[in-house]
């Protein structure tokens, strides 16, 4: 075996040895707090990408457990299909508030991830799709180096979400 190998098994299990001797600091410490801040451990949420595969392989199973898991709601990966998912998580009691999209559908700059625009669907499906769903939040995980060099990348950016938020209303 190689020693690479080798040292990530021995952080795995000495971090999981960690991680395991600090649940019952962590179960004491959120039966214990303060009833405001408890208020989101009663709502905790996933984001679907974490289950990326599991949700490819088996979506039912994979809502099912995560209720039977106590999660209360989910995070759209995307917003484009999840019309597909939305009866399963509903029929799991799952609550979905929020999806990711990628950023490109506002700036267009779908070359500087190596990528072609999609044909048939822009932000302003995505707008439409999230209200049809009623979600609250649309968030993005990413802004390429090249549109956040200069002041002026920034401002366009600015700008640009502005122009989205309004879409959104």
């Amino acid at each position: 075996m190689s020693t690479h190998t080798n040292k990530s098994r021995r952080t795995f299990i000495r971090q999981s040895l960690l991680a395991t001797a600090g649940l019952p600091l962590f179960t004491y410490a959120c039966n214990n707090m303060p009833e405001a801040t408890n208020k989101y451990l009663d709502n905790i949420g996933l984001q679907l990408y974490t289950v990326r595969d599991q949700l490819a392989e088996a979506p039912a199973t994979t809502f099912k457990t995560l209720k039977e898991f106590g999660y209360k709601q989910v995070e759209m990966m995307q917003v484009q299909g999840m019309d597909k998912l939305m009866p399963m998580i509903r029929d799991n009691g799952l609550q979905v508030n929020g999806a990711f999209f990628n950023w490109n559908y506002l700036t267009g700059n779908w070359a500087m991830i190596g990528q072609e625009a999609p044909a048939d669907y822009a932000f302003e499906n995505i707008v439409e799709d999230a209200q049809k769903e009623q979600l609250e939040y649309l968030v993005f995980g990413y802004i390429t180096k090249g549109e956040r060099s200069t002041l002026d990348d920034w401002k366009k950016l600015i700008d640009t979400l502005n122009k989205a938020g309004e879409q959104c209303k």
